[in-house]
């Protein structure tokens, strides 16, 4: 359960146009150039996003592990 609520904080924590692209990716399984579609933003942008989003992830989690 503390597991669970630690990855809820973080990600909640996450900047706003972070969280968006990793929900759109994880939670509804769209693809990086859908969400860029969908965002009207560079594909570039959302890969790096995604990327930015799933490193801060990684360290707030890594520091509950």
């Amino acid at each position: 359960m503390q597991r669970a609520t630690a990855l809820r904080a973080a990600i909640e924590g996450l900047p706003r146009d972070q969280y968006r692209v990793l929900d759109l990716a994880y939670y509804l399984g769209l693809s990086h150039t859908s969400i860029a579609q969908i965002l009207g933003c560079p594909l570039g942008t959302v890969k790096g996003r995604a990327r930015l989003g799933l490193t801060r992830l990684r360290t707030e989690l890594g520091q509950v592990a």
